[in-house]
């Protein structure tokens, strides 16, 4: 049997730590994934994941995560049946119990949003379509025509010095027939 789930999605609350009467630390917190809406409006629908961490993963969330945080999350699903106290009925759950966590996001983005829902009075919505810190961004390079692309060339010139120069990789291009042999039995 395999029992195995990937998610990517955002925090949707503070994670706290918590311990057992064995003082193993664990965390429950829930993450939003979008999936698709085939309804036909484009938009997406999140779905809302419950997570149980367990140990360094637990340790971890607490103390480097927070509320809108964008992470990975390696786990496997687990039922589980208990009865409530409120109703004295038999409850099941699904849980996703966490196997490895991977922030999604730098430091520095995680600080700068904290920041600024702390500065809106906690009022910061997680939004799945905002690139995180411009990681799309793309660069663009300029080829200097004065500089020399041969290998011979190890010593710049001045002008070469200070100039963005776009790096070109040579084609090799050799017979790899040589490294294959196919036997008669091919024929048959």
């Amino acid at each position: 049997m395999y029992n195995k789930i990937t998610l990517v999605g955002r925090i949707t609350s503070t994670p706290e730590l918590s311990r057992t009467s064995n003082n193993v630390p664990y965390v429950r917190l829930t993450i939003a994934v979008n999936r698709p809406n085939y309804s036909g409006n484009g938009n997406e629908i999140a779905d809302f994941i419950p997570l149980v961490a367990w140990r360094q993963s637990a340790e971890f969330i607490t103390n480097n995560l927070a509320k809108g945080s964008l992470i990975l999350v390696e786990g496997s699903l687990h039922s589980s049946t208990y009865n409530s106290n409120q109703t004295n009925q038999l409850v099941r759950s699904l849980d996703v119990t966490v196997d490895r966590v991977v922030a999604l996001e730098s430091k520095a983005v995680r600080e700068m949003r904290t920041n600024n829902a702390n500065a809106n009075n906690n009022s910061f919505t997680p939004s799945f379509n905002t690139p995180a810190n411009n990681v799309n961004q793309q660069r663009t390079y300029q080829r200097n025509e004065n500089f020399d692309y041969s290998y011979e060339n190890t010593t710049p010139n001045v002008e070469q010095q200070n100039t963005i120069v776009e790096t070109q990789t040579p084609k090799v291009e050799q017979d790899l027939s040589a490294m294959f042999e196919f036997g008669s039995d091919l024929d048959e």
